[in-house]
Formats: C-alpha cells, structure tokens, sequence
C-alpha cells in the first residue's frame, strides 16, 4: 500500500472491512440503525488489540478512525 494514494489506500480499508464483515456472515445490506453501537465498538475494540492486522495500515489507527470505518462499510 505504500504507492498507493490515500484515496485508494482508504477504498481497499473498507473493502477489507466489508469482505470481513461478509465473512462474519452478517448481512451486507445490514444498516447502522439495526447494529446496537456497543457492537461496532466491540468489533473496532477487537481490530485495535490485533497488531498483525494493524501492521498493514500505512497510518496509526485509532479506535475512532476503525468505529468510523464500520459505520462506512456497514450503511
């Protein structure tokens, strides 16, 4: 990702969200509004503990940044 733009880098962090969302089984057109927000802090809280798949991002994440990053692939 390192000769990507920050456009392009943001676009496939989001399609790795939705791709791990489908591979949670969860229903890709499932809106915000129907997952509780405790839910999306426990899934953003559980990417932050995974080092190895933070070590990819090109940018510090933070837990705000991957909450955000949920709500976008899930509306």
């Amino acid at each position: 990702m390192e000769n990507m733009t920050t456009k392009k880098a943001a676009e496939k962090v989001v399609a790795t969200i939705k791709d791990f969302v489908h591979q949670l089984a969860l229903l890709q057109d499932l809106k915000i509004e129907k997952i509780k927000e405790r839910t999306i802090e426990d899934f953003a809280q559980e990417i932050m503990q995974d080092k190895r798949k933070l070590a990819s991002n090109p940018r510090q994440a933070t837990l705000e940044n991957v909450i955000g990053m949920y709500k976008k692939a899930l509306s």
